[in-house]
Order: C-alpha cells, then sequence, then structure tokens
C-alpha cells in the first residue's frame, strides 16, 4: 500500500490600500481593520492550520494536508468574507479587500526548497494578485 505525501500550501495576504486607512482615518481605525481581518482569518482556519501576522498588513497562513484546489478555495472564502466585512469606526464604515498569493508545495519539497524561499515565491505571487486589480488571488508558477 502507498502512502499518500501531504501537501501544504502557503498564502500570503496583503490588505488592499492599508496605507490610506491609516492615513485618512488614523492607527486606531487601522487596528480596527486589522483587527477585524484577523476574526475573518480565525474564522476561516482550520485547527491544523497555521496563521500569523507576517508583518503590517500581511498575514501568513499555512495550509496543512490541502492541495492547490483546496487552498484557492480558502482564499477565496477569505477574500468573500472580507469584502463582506462593515468596520464601523466612529461615524464611518470602512471596507476592505484582500489580495494573496499562494505557493503549494508537496511534502518532499519540503526538503529541497528553503521555507523562506517558498515565502518569498508566495510574497511574488501576491504582489501580481496587486498588480492585477487587488482583491483577488494568483497562484505561484514557478
Amino acid at each position: 500500500m502507498k502512502r499518500t505525501q501531504a501537501r501544504y500550501a502557503l498564502i500570503m495576504l496583503d490588505l488592499d490600500r492599508f496605507k490610506s486607512v491609516n492615513d485618512t482615518y488614523g492607527h486606531l481605525a487601522g487596528d480596527l481593520v486589522l483587527a477585524s481581518f484577523t476574526e475573518v482569518l480565525r474564522n476561516t482556519v482550520r485547527e491544523s492550520d497555521i496563521a500569523i501576522r507576517y508583518g503590517g498588513e500581511e498575514f501568513l497562513v499555512m495550509l496543512l494536508n490541502a492541495d492547490q484546489a483546496a487552498a484557492e478555495q480558502f482564499a477565496q472564502r477569505v477574500l468573500e468574507a472580507t469584502r463582506e466585512l462593515e468596520i464601523v469606526y466612529e461615524e464611518h464604515t470602512l471596507r476592505i479587500t484582500v489580495s494573496a498569493g499562494i505557493r503549494c508545495l508537496e511534502a518532499e519539497e519540503l526538503q529541497s526548497v528553503a521555507i523562506d524561499l517558498a515565502v518569498s515565491q508566495a510574497d511574488a505571487a501576491m504582489y501580481q494578485a496587486k498588480q492585477a486589480g487587488r482583491d483577488r488571488f494568483v497562484v505561484y508558477a514557478g
């Protein structure tokens, strides 16, 4: 009986136009946006997944036992849930979107690909999503 190899997906997420929220409404509004997005992630990740704030308005998620289709479904759920957020700050209702880059890995790739390289590849895919108009995901094609 052949053992199935585990698959992983790294997903880099970046809040679109976050700097303009801070510049327009202040850092308290920015903190509220970050907290609201964190709640989206908390409600979307599985117990087996790992989600961290990578820095600023960037978040990194590692999906365990997930192929490309599962990673795309996850990213789509995050995009949709983020779009639906209505963040009320003072008398303003703030709406945000997020861009995502996906880097899928087979288990054996974890042996040969440095994790920092895979993260930078997910980051490059995320920037492609931003350049393509934001509020979308791109899968790293290497």
